[in-house]
């Protein structure tokens, strides 16, 4: 391991105490810092619903993660590999967004 190599990670947090966003710094030491950001966002019962990397600078949407949770707030799916946002509606009714597999 390179003892020069560091990282730096930064957290943005709710309100309610949730990570709504983090930043990983991913330059090689002494060069300028970029980051890697991921944002989240969350349902009324604090749980994550929707995860959204970004490329590194932080405003080109890299993917999406997205969960699908049931009435007793038990997670039934995780959507992965998203290239847009898709409209969960219901156990297995998804619409709109790019490519998605339920995991």
């Amino acid at each position: 391991m390179d003892s020069n190599l560091k990282s730096v990670t930064l957290s943005a947090y709710d309100k309610l105490g949730n990570v709504t966003d983090t930043w990983v710094s991913n330059n090689e030491a002494g060069a300028a810092a970029t980051y890697d950001r991921v944002s989240y966002e969350y349902n009324w019962r604090q749980q994550p619903t929707k995860v959204t990397a970004y490329k590194t600078g932080g405003t080109t949407v890299d993917s999406y993660i997205q969960y699908y949770y049931d009435e007793a707030g038990n997670k039934v799916r995780m959507y992965t590999g998203q290239s847009s946002p898709i409209n969960i509606i219901g156990l297995d009714q998804v619409s709109g967004g790019g490519t998605y597999a339920d995991e």
